[in-house]
């Protein structure tokens, strides 16, 4: 018989956190982008160069960066299932 749902849940089968940093990732994407927009096009009706600059390097950097740590955070997981595989062969042998 299959398993309930929330039996899967407390099991702890499947890691629901790479599905949140998905999430974050895409949310902190997006923010930046809008943040680094709207300061662009504040920056250019103040004809602020420092602001255009700051806002362009915001625009590249800021969805760079956010790429970068939830990256990081996904390598322990990627990491979690080999060793798992790793354990599935070992233990069929």
């Amino acid at each position: 018989m299959e398993p309930s749902l929330l039996n899967k849940f407390f099991d702890f089968d499947k890691m629901l956190t790479p599905i949140i940093i998905k999430i974050i990732f895409l949310v902190s994407f997006i923010l930046s982008l809008l943040i680094g927009l709207i300061w662009f096009i504040v920056a250019i009706s103040d004809e602020s160069i420092l602001g255009i600059i700051l806002s362009l390097v915001l625009l590249i950097v800021g969805p760079l960066f956010s790429r970068i740590l939830c990256e990081n955070l996904l390598v322990f997981f990627k990491i979690l299932e080999k060793v798992e595989k790793i354990e599935e062969k070992i233990s069929s042998t």
